[in-house]
């Protein structure tokens, strides 16, 4: 009994002592942006008491339809930057949204990340924008998402197939990992703030945010596409929203599009290796009816590294479903 208790008992201490420690380490705070400190074309809007920071562009002349854009982990409506203009001029409103916890959106504590809490936020914003800002109600919407973007938009045609004109998934990330453990072990407050001391420390940095964008790219990024990933992820709570991301994200089962004839497009960077063209296949063998599109010499983030190839192809299937 003794010697259990010497064993036991620096274990209890050092467990007790892990659990106090993370709440001493400072987590540096960053200048929250207002919506004065964002870009001409951004708007606020309050989604069940969320705020969602979105990017709209509406055409020159009649619109010929909406696209929505909907941005990856760790990224923004930056994502889109080199392909909003191409899209707008050739007819087509266009919004990027920051999805909540990322960008310039709210960082409420305890936001649900699952793509079906997503959805349904997303839905509501985009019938506020019709009614405010497109006054159009005619059609659906193209749904494109990169990367873990593309389970929201997903979740979204699911949800509302008959609002949705055709899905878009850019290297998009549809089947997850097993959460759960994740989720439990993120439910005990010590263990929460240590991964929030982490990210802050060791990964919202211009050094780890070079080297994270270096491997999406598959190419060293420049200093204004280090400088766009990394503002954003500088808003004050971006630890907290990170660590209730992986405590709450999950993806939705894609098998329920098999039964909605909705138009789907898979545009891939061919050297992905995040989310590796493989699972593109994985998709088309599920859905036969998309079309699988591969961008060479491309990694996970095509629309980035290769625009005028993504908007070549995002504009030539735009034409050819809006005929």
């Amino acid at each position: 009994m003794k010697k259990r208790f010497k064993i036991g008992l620096p274990i209890i201490m050092l467990f007790v002592l892990l659990s106090i420690v993370p709440y001493f380490i400072n987590i540096p705070s960053y200048k929250e942006f207002s919506q004065v400190d964002l870009f001409p074309e951004s708007n606020v809007h309050e989604v069940e008491g969320i705020k969602i920071h979105y990017r709209i562009w509406l055409p020159r002349e009649e619109s010929l339809g909406k696209v929505l854009l909907v941005h990856g982990l760790g990224g923004s409506t930056f994502s889109w930057i080199n392909n909003v203009e191409y899209l707008r001029d050739a007819g087509y409103a266009v919004v990027a949204v920051d999805l909540p916890g990322f960008g310039y959106s709210s960082r409420n504590p305890n936001i649900n990340h699952s793509q079906e809490n997503r959805s349904d936020l997303l839905w509501q914003l985009l019938n506020t924008i019709e009614e405010n800002e497109i006054q159009d109600k005619s059609g659906g919407w193209v749904l494109a998402g990169h990367s873990m973007g593309g389970g929201t938009v997903t979740a979204m045609a699911i949800d509302n197939p008959g609002k949705t004109k055709a899905l878009v998934l850019v290297d998009g990330a549809l089947f997850g990992a097993d959460r759960k453990l994740t989720a439990w072990a993120l439910k005990y407050p010590p263990f929460n703030r240590w991964l929030q001391v982490i990210l802050r420390h060791s990964l919202i940095n211009i050094d780890n945010i070079e080297s994270f964008l270096t491997s999406a790219y598959g190419k060293k990024p420049s200093e204004s596409q280090v400088s766009g990933c990394l503002l954003p992820l500088r808003q004050p709570g971006t630890e907290r929203a990170l660590a209730d991301f992986a405590r709450t994200a999950s993806n939705v089962d894609v098998d329920p599009l098999e039964e909605v004839e909705i138009p789907i497009l898979g545009i891939w960077g061919e050297k992905d290796t995040w989310v590796p063209y493989q699972e593109g296949e994985k998709i088309k063998t599920k859905l036969p009816r998309m079309e699988l599109e591969v961008i060479s010499d491309a990694a996970h983030c095509p629309m980035e590294t290769h625009p005028a190839e993504f908007n070549q192809i995002f504009i030539d299937y735009l034409k050819k479903i809006y005929e």
